[in-house]
């Protein structure tokens, strides 16, 4: 009985295909709007400085419009190594973020959809550790993305937990990516809901963390191990007590850029 549930997870795990449809219908981008602001106001940093740039952030955001990527050939490369990810952990559930060593809560962009939502029915946070999650860019950058997706090999080395690709629960951590910390500007700013596989994450609580490559080993916790322990982690999060946690991955498919949204900082 076990190996047929298995195997009609996994199914599901490979058969689910990615609605092709230009525009998000009123209750969809009503909803996803929704969300923004209340993962913005659960963050508890409303008016709150940024430790990085002293900036002040505003109260609210005023949605453009949402748009959903229509992408195939990312999709499909995301879809195979969210596979992957579940076949790595024995097609069997993963430990919830909450409850790992460190962690200091449930992802937020999760709890905060209902579950009846079509957000959170589209995502398997328990087989893969997938979840949505915010990702700043300046707006240059928005086409390359849509086309080619987000790739490590761009970021910088100097980032603190290394070169990744950074994600945030808080859309508030990602609207500061949307332009120059030292030069805030007005006009509209993108930022991109993005499906991410966390697997089995890394969680950091070190105020001075290394600067990954790529995810620790789960023996010496060192990216470039010598103790030749074959299993790695999935991902990092760090959560160190910061303002905002961070979540990374270090390889483009892991993650799917799903949802833009353009907006206005009010």
């Amino acid at each position: 009985m076990e190996d047929n549930a298995d195997e009609r997870q996994l199914s599901l795990l490979l058969d689910q295909t990615l609605w092709m449809s230009r525009s998000m219908n009123f209750a969809d981008e009503k909803l996803l709007t929704g969300q923004l602001q209340e993962t913005k106001d659960k963050g508890k940093c409303r008016r709150r400085k940024s430790l990085s740039d002293k900036s002040d952030f505003p109260l609210y955001w005023k949605v453009v419009k949402v748009e959903r990527l229509e992408n195939p050939g990312l999709w499909n490369q995301y879809n195979h190594r969210r596979e992957m990810i579940y076949h790595s952990h024995g097609y069997t559930y993963f430990r919830p973020i909450v409850k790992l060593p460190g962690s200091s809560g449930p992802v937020q962009t999760t709890e905060s959809v209902p579950r009846e939502s079509p957000l959170r029915r589209q995502i398997y946070p328990f087989e893969a550790n997938e979840h949505y999650l915010f990702h700043g860019t300046k707006q240059e950058n928005i086409k390359n993305i849509m086309n080619t997706g987000l790739d490590s090999r761009l970021t910088s080395d100097k980032a603190m937990l290394g070169q990744g690709i950074y994600f945030a629960e808080s859309p508030t951590k990602a609207d500061q990516y949307t332009d120059n910390k030292h030069q805030r500007t007005s006009g509209e700013k993108t930022m991109v809901l993005v499906r991410v596989v966390l697997g089995n994450p890394f969680i950091n609580t070190s105020s001075d963390p290394d600067k990954f490559k790529r995810p620790p080993c789960k023996r010496c916790f060192k990216d470039l191990c010598s103790c030749d322990h074959p299993h790695h982690f999935d991902s990092v999060i760090d959560d160190a007590g910061r303002i905002f946690r961070e979540f990374v991955v270090y390889d483009g498919s892991m993650c799917y850029p799903e949802y833009f949204i353009t907006y206005n900082r009010v």
